[in-house]
């Protein structure tokens, strides 16, 4: 595994999240430029980066901005699928450049054993494990067993496991029967 990085909800295109969301940016063009320069600030083509959801708003009618924006992206890019996500899962990989796409997904990193997904609501059936997600915004940024990735919440920039990991073990995880 190449060095972990997490994020979501970028929603690149989309003005509304500069609304909803209270972004700080005056419109889509001026908030797309800076997630990018963002992300790759801490993002290398050494980083799994991994994509929880809602990269963009935009839709079928609008892919060719959708995968320029990707292509922008550095690392090994794998998305978490969100509910903006609507492109056919293959488009995600032979054309923007992901190299996997997931409804949700298992990984491990220091022996730390976390389930991925891009609404928090997966949590609910195992407080056992630890889930990252995206999907809240500002909801919260750790609540019991679940940390939210988003990037309302970490300064408009991906996160670490560097970074992700006091958080870890300070959850609250119940004690498998």
């Amino acid at each position: 595994m190449l060095k972990p990085i997490f994020t979501s909800d970028l929603h690149l295109g989309h003005t509304n999240s500069i609304i909803y969301s209270n972004r700080p940016y005056k419109n889509t063009d001026v908030m797309d430029r800076e997630l990018i320069k963002n992300y790759n600030d801490i993002v290398t083509n050494e980083h799994d980066v991994y994509i929880l959801g809602d990269v963009s708003l935009k839709r079928k009618i609008h892919s060719g901005y959708y995968m320029s924006v990707v292509r922008q992206l550095k690392g090994k890019k794998h998305l978490i699928l969100g509910n903006h996500d609507t492109l056919n899962p293959f488009t995600y990989i032979t054309t923007a450049g992901f190299y996997s796409v997931h409804t949700s997904l298992e990984i491990s990193i220091d022996g730390i054993d976390m389930t991925l997904c891009h609404d928090p609501s997966l949590s609910e059936m195992d407080r056992s494990r630890v889930f990252i997600c995206g999907h809240v915004h500002r909801l919260f940024k750790t609540l019991k067993n679940v940390i939210n990735v988003g990037v309302d919440v970490w300064n408009y920039k991906p996160v670490t496991f560097k970074q992700l990991k006091p958080l870890i073990l300070n959850l609250e995880l119940e004690k498998k029967g």
